[in-house]
């Protein structure tokens, strides 16, 4: 057996602790150089050592030493690249090049709090960015965010026997609320939108009226679609990486595979979508003096295409918001804004949060909770203003039958 305690230098110790045996019937070693003045005191570090590796706080000899670098790249082979999306994948990516350039040379096991402090106050220099501006709240919490995953990965791994993210202080961020267009400024949009192209309108109505993504909306094949129950299936999504082809993949979680009910304006402008795709792709067969018995809208073929029958770019329905707000001077309404609206009138017609949460394909009712918490904030106003009113009724109706009395 090595010896508990080896001299290694003037002040210097190798403490070992012995653990059993592996399942190859070898010894499991735990290691650990300390600074000791003399015998003494080395032989008290020695106790405490062996008291964390009785209760599981130390990394033994045999346990395989990553830095944070290696570790990432571990982690994205064996785990990310099966369970996120490749524009997570991507966006995760990018945060690592700065984690890399300040942690990314250090062993997982020497990773302190200091060290994370130290980094999340470069993240907040008002300098950070290449073109030294400072870095928006969102990158900052997106850096965070990777941190906490992969720390938390490795001890859940038991690669490290503490989670240095544990013990720093979540930073205190104020809440902001989604800038929504007001009532008035959407039936506006609503008029200008009936001036636009079919295809245009559609899918608007798509992200509003069934509360879906940009990259779902994407993804639409005709086979989605079911016209004897107005309905919708959301199966797939379509994402675009610059540089890459486009992505088509499974939905963003379990809980986004839904089936949602359309209101009969948007199969009213889906019918006339289909109609008009038949007839330009007819004239275009027809200038190109070819037949074909092709139908471009059956089940297997794409909703939103480009002229040669290939998936639209998922991006074309922000293009086109950008360009029709500033054109008719709206207010600048996004795909996500779409969406957003479609959960907050759900919620301001007294769909409750679970529903609103399922129709919007939300994995969590607590995620749908903290977006439309300034709605449900705005309903309960309301709730009291009719309630005060209605008191206010009754107390009325007494006074009259008191002075009639």
């Amino acid at each position: 057996m090595p010896s508990k305690i080896r001299k290694r230098g003037e002040s210097s110790y190798e403490l070992c602790v012995c653990s059993g045996y592996g399942s190859d019937g070898k010894q499991i070693l735990y290691r650990k150089t300390i600074q000791a003045a003399n015998d003494t005191e080395a032989k008290e570090q020695y106790k405490y050592f062996s008291s964390e590796v009785l209760q599981g706080k130390a990394l033994s000899g045999a346990t395989e030493k990553m830095t944070m670098k290696q570790f990432f790249d571990y982690w994205k082979e064996k785990h990310a690249n099966k369970h996120y999306a490749k524009t997570t994948l991507v966006n995760y990516e990018n945060a690592f090049i700065r984690i890399e350039l300040a942690l990314g040379h250090l062993y997982l096991h020497k990773i302190k709090p200091a060290h994370i402090v130290e980094f999340i106050a470069q993240l907040n220099s008002p300098t950070a960015r290449k073109d030294d501006q400072p870095l928006s709240p969102r990158s900052i919490a997106k850096h965070r965010e990777l941190l906490s995953i992969l720390l938390g990965t490795a001890y859940r791994w038991e690669l490290i026997t503490s989670n240095p993210m544990e013990k720093i202080s979540a930073p205190r961020t104020e809440r902001k609320y989604k800038e929504i267009p007001t009532q008035e400024e959407f039936a506006k949009f609503f008029q200008y939108l009936s001036t636009a192209p079919i295809k245009n309108q559609l899918m608007c109505m798509l992200g509003f009226t069934g509360g879906l993504r940009r990259e779902e909306i994407a993804g639409l094949q005709w086979g989605d679609f079911d016209l004897q129950k107005n309905t919708i299936k959301i199966i797939r999504t379509a994402t675009y990486i610059p540089g890459e082809p486009i992505n088509i993949s499974q939905t963003k979680t379990v809980s986004s595979d839904r089936t949602v009910s359309l209101p009969t304006a948007t199969i009213k402008l889906l019918e006339a979508h289909k109609s008009e795709v038949k007839a330009q792709y007819a004239k275009r067969a027809k200038r190109n003096k070819v037949v074909t018995l092709i139908d471009p809208t059956a089940a297997d073929k794409w909703l939103f295409t480009k002229s040669d029958g290939t998936i639209g770019h998922p991006q074309q329905l922000n293009t086109f918001l950008k360009r029709f707000c500033e054109d008719n001077e709206l207010f600048n309404i996004t795909p996500h804004t779409l969406r957003h609206l479609h959960g907050s009138y759900l919620l301001n017609s007294g769909l409750d949060i679970a529903a609103v949460s399922k129709a919007l394909g939300h994995t969590k009712k607590s995620f749908t909770l903290d977006t439309y918490i300034h709605t449900i904030q705005t309903i309960e106003e309301k709730t009291a203003s009719i309630m005060d009113s209605v008191l206010n009724d009754i107390k009325t109706a007494q006074n009259k039958k008191g002075q009639a009395k």
